[in-house]
């Protein structure tokens, strides 16, 4: 790879931000602006496609505008839906639906569980995108405007590590706008907290980042008690997202230091597992991999690439990336991206393979490829050996 090649690249792309005057990394919308601005984002558009001659008759400018939109779209495209997203999605969706007219006190929730880099933050930021456009339909529709403040259906935040009680309800109030002042008790800031929330109709408050909320963070226990208790005060569905939540001061109660007594919060909340993708090629019915690599394939922007060749990488594919959403998007934008630099206008293994992911996603492939030689190539030999943790 030529590096100059990289920094035009990179000097393209910096021009163009500056010019559509949008930051370089979508920051989390975490005030309510910021939320709308979210979830009326219109999906990337994939560019057109020329035929390879229609390409090379184009003058140079309009080459480097036509690679530079393939090489941007690479990066945007998305949120890719997986069986396990759609799954949350309904389940988590309906239940906040169904809360709606639930007796007062706490309500059921949610927590979405899983290790990292599998998608968890997009799960739930999606989730409340439509969530928040089903809200907003279903307002509008009634003519319901004025009856609130304003309406804002959802909440997102993230949960830092540092956070305490009074730091996380500063957090939630500033992303409704409501002032405060840093002098402002927990008392208060938790009252204005639940006025604003009903005023503004709120149903669904989205807190990422819980796993934060760890046995050697000081005010994780504190923190815990008040989320409890907000489920309580505000009648509204609050879902987590976070890693490991199962042994995290959420669902354990770390003043035992053990797993002997649990918090009350495992008895209000349904957990949903996000695991990597099994290796289920070639067994009994049909492959969730395989329909994954087909919708990644379907985003590709390459002159010469032969349709169903990442398809058939699978093996390879699963071995580089361990089943793992993050890194098997990361492979291929930087790959398809790479081809469209160098001229070569198609994915190959070559090409993959100059592309160096997180560290944990190369052990696996080291590994497992070692491994996998030295057995014998029957479908559930292959499934055993790169399913095993």
């Amino acid at each position: 790879m030529n590096i100059a090649d990289v920094l035009d690249d990179m000097l393209a792309n910096f021009s163009d931000l500056l010019a559509e005057d949008v930051p370089f990394a979508r920051e989390n919308p975490e005030n309510y602006v910021a939320w709308r601005e979210f979830v009326a984002r219109p999906d990337a558009q994939k560019p057109l496609m020329p035929s390879m001659g229609d390409y090379q008759a184009m003058s140079d400018a309009e080459k480097a505008s036509f690679d530079l939109a393939r090489k941007m779209y690479h990066n945007t495209f998305g949120p890719l839906t997986s069986r396990t997203m759609k799954k949350v999605h309904d389940q988590v969706i309906r239940l906040a639906w169904d809360n709606l007219r639930t007796a007062p006190g706490a309500r059921q929730g949610a927590i979405v569980d899983g290790q990292a880099t599998l998608g968890k933050t997009t799960i739930v930021l999606h989730m409340g995108r439509i969530y928040e456009g089903l809200a907003q339909r279903a307002y509008e529709g009634k003519g319901l405007h004025g009856t609130h403040v304003e309406f804002i259906p959802v909440v997102y935040s993230s949960v830092p590590s540092s956070t305490t009680p009074k730091k996380l309800l500063q957090s939630l109030n500033k992303f409704y706008g409501n002032p405060f002042a840093d002098r402002d008790s927990e008392a208060k800031l938790k009252s204005r907290l639940h006025d604003i929330a009903v005023q503004c109709g709120t149903s669904l408050f989205i807190l990422d980042d819980i796993h934060n909320l760890h046995r050697g963070n000081k005010s994780a226990d504190s923190v815990n008690d008040l989320i409890k208790e907000l489920a309580n005060l505000i009648p509204a569905t609050f879902v987590y997202a976070g890693i490991n939540c199962e042994d995290s001061v959420l669902l354990m109660d770390s003043r035992t230091g053990g797993k002997g007594r649990f918090t009350q919060t495992q008895y209000r909340f349904a957990l949903h597992k996000v695991e990597p993708f099994r290796y289920d090629v070639h067994l009994a019915g049909e492959s969730e991999w395989l329909e994954f690599l087909a919708s990644v394939e379907e985003h590709l922007c390459l002159l010469e690439y032969r349709p169903g060749w990442l398809v058939q990488q699978e093996r390879y594919l699963y071995l580089r990336t361990e089943g793992g959403i993050g890194s098997l998007i990361r492979l291929v934008r930087a790959a398809a991206n790479a081809a469209i630099r160098n001229g070569s206008e198609t994915l190959t293994r070559a090409g993959l393979e100059d592309v160096r992911l997180a560290e944990g996603a190369e052990r696996y492939y080291a590994e497992k490829k070692a491994a996998l030689a030295a057995i014998t190539d029957s479908p559930e030999a292959v499934a055993r050996l790169l399913n095993a943790t």
